[in-house]
């Protein structure tokens, strides 16, 4: 009897035990693995344990071998961990053009370097069509159109481009009726049409008619163009009102916002030729985000101090930024919204100081503002601002200076170095990440911080530029002594 008792001490101690070093090693893995995800690793040189940073890689094309300080780490797409600091990062692929660039990461952060957009060495161009006169050009938001505007004496004259197949882009020239096209049949002496905006379902396009009559000067019309019914929309005839600024609402092409000469902004329906109420009052200037919100530059009515302010959908009213103060007066106040990551993004520029407000959503009272309002980040552009912007994706703070322009990365926190641009300027988004202009006669791309900058393919001042919707082309326009533009475009991606 004692032996057996003793037996079964001994096989409850045994038992006892292993499960004490299961439980023991489970949680010692789960931690182990806790810190690992949160990058903690061991350094075997100073026999600490330290917090490291996660860094993504990717390029496009794929494939590119990564180098951090001179090390090959692999190829992207890849992932991996390094210690905080500033480390040198390449990638470089046969046939391209390396992608370099100086970035410092830190602990316990992770770090997106996956907007590597390589170039090709060898700049291999050709000529996608030719136009006898083209005044000005714009693509689509989805990359898979175009809008031109021809030369326009006799009657004037648009073409449509479908660049859905690359291989077999299409183009579809439409002379515009002179019934709702003011000003033809010799009633004017000028004309000149600007493409306001495409609408977002890459259908309608807004464009800016205007016009000189002898003995009564400058007039203009906006008018609404359809790519599918190749129609044309007086857009002022329809509503009866004056009109200073249109934008689209929605993808309809039919909901516009209005901004009547006496500075009422209001919201218009074509198809029932309505307008709502005043929105805002004493507009001067305005842009449109999504269906739902509008930024305004504007004044009380009764000051010519300057202010800037938004308007959601289904306030009764808007909310006030900034004020211009006197000291301010010739310094335009800017301001912009977008949203990344959840979150509304508001930007406030004047003088050479910009203001960001970033939060949670504004929902339909005006009073969910004042905690967007309350979140402040003060951004110093060094010189005095002539323009601000926001990227596609809300990330990206643009502002741009009399001398180039810098970014901020609401992402990483951080403000990039002066980028020098020649005076006069013109710079745009190319994608979500990279900007180009023309300088020199060439486009030239560069990324959101001026990093990583090429010049591409030759181009004329006063045209859009554009990728290809899959990325593999650049489509960029020229103009000859003679007055012909031709579309040429530039390969992205070397055929294997």
């Amino acid at each position: 009897m004692m032996y057996r008792k003793q037996k079964r001490g001994l096989e409850l101690a045994r038992r006892t035990l292993i499960y004490t070093i299961m439980v023991l090693a489970v949680c010692t893995l789960a931690f182990i693995l806790i810190f690992h995800t949160l990058g903690y690793q061991l350094d075997l040189k100073t026999q600490t344990v330290e917090q490291r940073a996660l860094v993504q890689y990717d390029s496009r094309p794929q494939g590119a071998r990564v180098f951090v300080d001179g090390m090959e780490l692999g190829k992207t797409h890849i992932k991996g961990m390094l210690p905080e600091g500033q480390h040198q990062f390449s990638m470089r692929l046969d046939g391209y053009d390396e992608w370099r660039k100086v970035v410092e990461v830190k602990a316990g952060t992770l770090t997106w370097l996956s907007y590597a957009r390589l170039v090709p060495s060898e700049r291999v161009v050709s000529s996608v069509k030719e136009f006898s006169s083209l005044a000005s050009v714009r693509f689509s938001p989805n990359w898979r159109f175009m809008l031109g505007v021809m030369q326009a004496t006799d009657a004037p004259k648009i073409v449509w481009g479908d660049l859905r197949d690359s291989d077999k882009p299409k183009f579809n020239e439409v002379t515009l009726d002179t019934s709702v096209v003011a000003g033809y049949g010799g009633q004017a002496t000028a004309h000149t049409f600007k493409i306001v905006e495409w609408d977002s379902g890459n259908r309608y396009a807004i464009l800016k008619h205007t016009y000189v009559v002898e003995g009564q000067g400058e007039k203009v019309q906006w008018l609404k163009v359809d790519r599918e019914n190749k129609t044309v929309v007086d857009i002022a005839k329809v509503i009866g009102l004056e009109l200073k600024d249109v934008r689209f609402l929605g993808e309809s092409g039919n909901e516009l916002y209005v901004l009547q000469s006496s500075g009422e902004l209001r919201r218009a329906d074509l198809n029932a030729a309505t307008i709502s109420a005043p929105l805002i009052s004493h507009v001067q200037s305005f842009s449109v985000y999504g269906t739902d919100y509008i930024t305004y530059v504007g004044t009380n009515g009764t000051s010519k101090l300057q202010l800037a302010g938004i308007w959601r959908k289904g306030w009764t009213e808007p909310v006030v930024v900034r004020r211009q103060t006197e000291a301010e007066a010739s310094t335009p106040l800017m301001i912009k919204f977008s949203r990344y990551d959840n979150k509304d993004v508001l930007v406030v520029g004047v003088g050479s100081a910009v203001t960001l407000h970033m939060g949670a959503a504004l929902d339909g009272s005006s009073s969910s503002a004042s905690k967007l309002l309350s979140r402040v980040k003060s951004i110093t552009a060094g010189e005095q601002l002539t323009e601000l912007d926001l990227s596609g994706t809300g990330r990206f703070v643009l502002m741009r200076t009399g001398a180039g322009f810098m970014s901020y990365d609401i992402e990483r926190q951080s403000v990039s170095h002066d980028t020098a641009l020649p005076t006069g300027t013109v710079l745009d988004w190319l994608d979500d990440y990279h900007v180009w202009s023309v300088e020199g006669g060439k486009v030239v791309m560069r990324e959101f911080d001026g990093a990583n900058q090429s010049t591409m393919l030759e181009a004329s001042e006063g045209f859009d530029a554009s990728l290809s919707h899959d990325g593999d082309w650049l489509y960029a326009f020229r103009r000859a002594d003679n007055g012909a533009v031709t579309m040429s475009r530039l390969r992205m991606t070397i055929k294997r």
